[in-house]
């Protein structure tokens, strides 16, 4: 067997285990995991959001200190406007790395959409505190959302 025949077919494995209704193991090493990964990314930019969300459920389960994972579970129930759930993923990103202000951006938009707008000046703020001077393409975002909620516009 070529090495690109045994690459196909352990990725399918890996795959075929990772999409079964039952949660990951210990047979799953950091390389399956990263692999896992990377499906579960291709399913998100793929519009596969139910998809990718329980492959990034199950990576949440097994190894709940990777901020990315995190953060490809909010990602995918906020795409699937699941809102209260999309915040916890957020919250767990923060909790894992603080000092990213995207994270708290993505909270704020999901506060947005619950009519939250209290919340959602809150975690702009904390948004905005957490920029860096490279963050000039999330600065302008942020400024697009603190104006709709000054006008009051809705979602």
């Amino acid at each position: 067997m070529d090495v690109e025949t045994f690459t196909k077919k352990a990725l399918d494995e890996i795959a075929a285990r990772a999409l079964q209704h039952e949660p990951l193991n210990s047979n799953f090493t950091s390389k399956d995991l990263e692999l896992i990964y990377s499906l579960a990314y291709a399913q998100y930019e793929n519009k596969e959001f139910q998809e990718a969300n329980d492959l990034f459920q199950k990576l949440c389960v097994f190894s709940p200190m990777k901020k990315n994972y995190w953060i490809g579970l909010a990602s995918t129930y906020r795409m699937l406007k699941q809102y209260e759930h999309a915040l916890i993923g957020w919250a767990m990103a923060a909790i894992l790395d603080d000092s990213d202000p995207s994270v708290h951006f993505q909270a704020a938009i999901c506060h947005f959409h619950l009519d939250q707008k209290s919340e959602a000046t809150k975690a702009i703020k904390e948004a905005n505190s957490r920029l860096n001077p490279e963050d000039t393409l999330l600065k302008e975002e942020i400024t697009l959302l603190e104006t709709k909620l000054l006008s009051g516009e809705g979602v």
